[in-house]
């Protein structure tokens, strides 16, 4: 090896050692840890520029806290924290210019019986195990709540929702996915304009729309109204219904599991109707099938415009 081949090899090998040098120091790591004695029933209230939040509960009289925050300029990301009584403020700010390339990531565990108001502006969110209410926003994530005792009030632009058993009224919608409800008792809004929607047994009353997707509900213990513009729908109704439903789609079938002692005023209308029940002494029809079934009841409107209607004995 002569002399500027070697000249060139430790130029390279220099530069390779500083390159590693600087990124050891530039990607920075921070773990923020702190504490607060707090009473149950209290608030936490947090505000946050960036990151995924995850919060879980205990039997203690604490809320504990946790920030992980790396990437390459991790130190321009400030944490702040406020207690005031029965109320806990944390606010994550960007203090340059732009989102960088940082990593942020709230893990916060409170007293068992407590309130949250959450948001984020890229993260996903997710609660579990508590008893309070839980109001959350994200402009990036998905949302998940777990085991939740009390109202559920979630907004996501992108991403999707589950909820995987509450107690309360749930509210929540997206911008775009999926929306995935679990045993709800009590009532439900929900919206997405990109996903399907799928919910298990709803105790009150639901009232949900997807604009791209298919609506599947195991049991409605309330009056229904759902619509859909591009999918089909599948419902099941094993409760007398205190009021009227509607159940629309522009474009797929409608599927009805009726309870056999269930009295409504059936009103379906689509490309062919079918039913299990006589309704006016008929079984089938060809656009619209109106009529009482079981001496009649709250209205049940079954509509689709590029579809078929059935109705069946659950």
């Amino acid at each position: 090896m002569n002399r500027l081949q070697v000249a060139i090899k430790n130029i390279v090998s220099v530069s390779l050692l500083l390159g590693l040098v600087f990124s050891g120091q530039l990607l920075a790591e921070e773990d923020i840890k702190k504490s607060f004695d707090m009473e149950p029933g209290g608030l936490l209230k947090l505000d946050t520029d960036i990151g995924s939040i995850e919060v879980n509960s205990h039997s203690k009289n604490r809320v504990d806290v946790q920030v992980e925050i790396d990437g390459l300029d991790a130190d321009e990301f400030e944490v702040s924290f406020k207690q005031n009584g029965d109320k806990l403020v944390i606010k994550g700010d960007r203090k340059g210019g732009g989102w960088g390339s940082r990593k942020v990531h709230f893990e916060i565990t409170v007293p068992k019986e407590f309130n949250l108001d959450m948001r984020t502006a890229g993260g996903s969110i997710r609660v579990d195990d508590l008893k309070g209410e839980v109001l959350v926003n994200t402009s990036g994530g998905s949302l998940y709540f777990g085991n939740i005792e009390g109202q559920i009030d979630g907004h996501t632009s992108g991403g999707s929702v589950t909820v995987d058993g509450a107690k309360g009224n749930v509210e929540v919608r997206t911008s775009g996915g999926s929306l995935t409800l679990g045993d709800i008792d009590g009532d439900v809004y929900g919206r997405t304009s990109g996903g399907s929607i799928r919910l298990g047994a709803v105790s009150g009353e639901t009232n949900i729309a997807t604009s791209g997707g298919s609506i599947r509900i195991e049991d409605a213990g309330g009056k229904v109204k759902a619509k859909t513009s591009g999918g089909s729908v599948d419902i099941t109704i094993s409760r007398q219904p205190k009021g009227d439903s509607e159940i629309a789609t522009s474009g797929g079938s409608i599927t009805a599991r009726l309870a056999e002692d269930i009295a409504v005023t059936l009103d379906a209308r689509g490309q062919k109707v079918r039913s299990e029940f006589e309704v006016n002494g008929e079984t089938s029809a060809k656009y619209k099938l109106k009529g009482p079934i079981n001496g009649g009841g709250p209205e049940l409107e079954l509509h689709t415009s590029a579809g078929n209607v059935y109705i069946k004995k659950k």
